[in-house]
């Protein structure tokens, strides 16, 4: 009998990524030597499709109780944080992207800042982003061996369970890891 069998090949369809990213971008001061390098990175994932959606805002230092869109209409067009837990569901990724790097009274208090509503501390509203959203990671540009030297990088560190990642291939690796895997 020598009839032979032709293994067919069982053909799917793609996979669709359907990862959708909140992408949180701290603006001004301290982040300006990286505006372009932040742009450009976030550009060419979204391009890629590396994302299903990718939402970005800003905000400056710390997230407080608004954030904008659009950095060049930063003081018109600003976005309660509050609408952002309605809008965007607990699956939803969290990328907090900045130095983390401010004075300490802009995240422990509650007059830290001239753009906040001074209801809450910066750090009770890092942490209830943190605590909205399943996957959440800290992008620092920063080299991540002098986060040290900043109580606030410290503080926001441990607020987000040292899930702080340098922006560098490997940070990048590690952090796309942690929002697939919340236990890393």
């Amino acid at each position: 009998t020598g009839v032979q069998t032709c293994a067919l090949p069982i053909l799917r369809p793609p996979r669709k990524n359907d990862v959708r990213v909140l992408l949180m971008m701290d603006v001004g001061g301290s982040m300006d030597p990286f505006a372009r390098l932040v742009s450009r990175l976030f550009s060419a994932a979204h391009s890629s499709g590396g994302f299903r959606e990718l939402k970005p805002y800003y905000f400056h230092n710390c997230v407080y109780d608004k954030v904008w869109r659009h950095n060049e209409q930063r003081f018109r067009e600003v976005t309660p944080t509050m609408e952002l837990f309605a809008k965007y569901k607990k699956d939803w990724k969290l990328i907090v992207l900045g130095d983390a790097a401010m004075a300490p009274y802009e995240l422990h208090s509650k007059i830290g800042s001239i753009h906040a509503n001074y209801g809450e501390t910066g750090i009770d509203w890092l942490r209830r982003l943190r605590n909205h959203f399943e996957y959440s990671v800290w992008l620092n540009p920063n080299p991540d061996y002098g986060w040290s030297y900043f109580a606030t990088t410290v503080d926001i560190r441990r607020e987000f369970n040292n899930r702080m990642f340098p922006m560098t291939i490997a940070g990048l690796e590690k952090s796309m890891k942690a929002l697939r895997d919340q236990n890393i």
